[in-house]
Parts: structure tokens; C-alpha cells; sequence
């Protein structure tokens, strides 16, 4: 949230703030973030599998670390 916050008060300082935004500007940062979060479940749905195995890896390497401490 700091990031935002940078930018915001960057452009403000450089008083950028006052620069004509188009109207459709919103359409297209809407599109964007929709391609970035298809692709970013698409991304997740095709390596679901290799997840879970990594998960499960690390879950039974914490409980093999629980057995030898007891």
C-alpha cells in the first residue's frame, strides 16, 4: 500500500496530478487486470497438481522434524 501511496504523492509533488486522464482510461485498466488474473488462475489450475505435491513435500519434511524431536 505504500507503493500506491508513493506514486500518488510523486505525481502530486510533480503536480502531474492536474493531466487529462481519457474517460476509457478505467475500461482499460479493468481489461488488464482481468487478462492478468485469467491468466493468473490459468497459471494456477495447470501446475495445481506440482503445487500440491510441493505442499505435501514440505508437510510430511515438518512432520518427520515433529517425529525425531519426540
Amino acid at each position: 500500500m505504500t507503493l500506491i501511496s508513493d506514486i500518488i504523492r510523486w505525481f502530486y509533488e510533480k503536480g502531474a496530478c492536474s493531466l487529462y486522464i481519457d474517460p476509457n482510461t478505467g475500461g482499460v485498466i479493468f481489461q488488464v487486470l482481468a487478462a492478468v488474473l485469467l491468466a493468473g488462475s490459468g497459471i494456477l489450475l495447470f501446475f495445481s497438481r506440482s503445487i500440491r505435491e510441493g505442499i505435501a513435500k514440505i508437510r510430511r519434511r515438518f512432520r518427520k522434524d515433529e517425529d525425531k524431536e519426540e
